[in-house]
């Protein structure tokens, strides 16, 4: 990734964390930024119209296939669906990058479905790169990850602190360059 692109990641980063009047060093709860993006948060078990055979699919055959994804609803509002069977920490990465791709105004993506009614979603691999970068950056910013490091702070301790994954924070070291011990 280019240093312009990091910063640009960066600065995004910021300013989602910024509608939330955040410390350099508090966690962000991207639950609550859903609520100040107007982003409603939703399980398929909240959706009464799927039917019980499409919750099977979504929650039983396919659960590990899929995280989360928007919905631009008609009547101009957002919904983000989220897997209820993955763990908080999954949940809240996949939540701040789908609220990364609202952010970015990315068009969403549609569903292909083939004669065989087999189906699979299109992908912007450039949008996905971005809304993920941009997510995981508010989540983990440069600056808290510095201040981790001043004070020898464990890389489990900072992704506990920010309710995120190990591996997202050694991503985040990785995008950075700021290493944790």
């Amino acid at each position: 990734m280019s240093k312009h692109f990091l910063d640009w990641i960066e600065r995004r980063g910021q300013e989602l964390r910024c509608r939330l009047s955040l410390e350099p060093t508090a966690a962000l709860n991207p639950y609550k930024l859903a609520q100040t993006m107007e982003v409603r948060v939703v399980s398929p078990l909240d959706i009464l119209e799927l039917a019980p055979c499409l919750l099977d699919q979504l929650l039983v055959q396919d659960s590990d296939s899929w995280s989360g994804g928007t919905l631009l609803l008609p009547n101009g509002k957002t919904i983000v669906v989220l897997n209820p069977n993955h763990s908080e920490t999954r949940k809240r990465a996949t939540l701040m990058e789908e609220l990364a791709h609202v952010f970015l105004g990315h068009t969403p993506s549609s569903l292909i479905v083939f004669k065989n009614r087999t189906a699979m979603r299109s992908c912007k691999k450039s949008q996905e790169t971005q809304a993920y970068g941009v997510g995981a950056a508010a989540l983990v910013p440069m600056k808290l990850l510095q201040h981790a490091q001043s004070n020898l702070t464990a890389r489990e301790k900072l992704a506990h602190y920010c309710g995120v994954s190990v591996d997202l924070v050694t991503f985040r070291e990785k995008v950075t360059g700021v290493k944790l011990g």
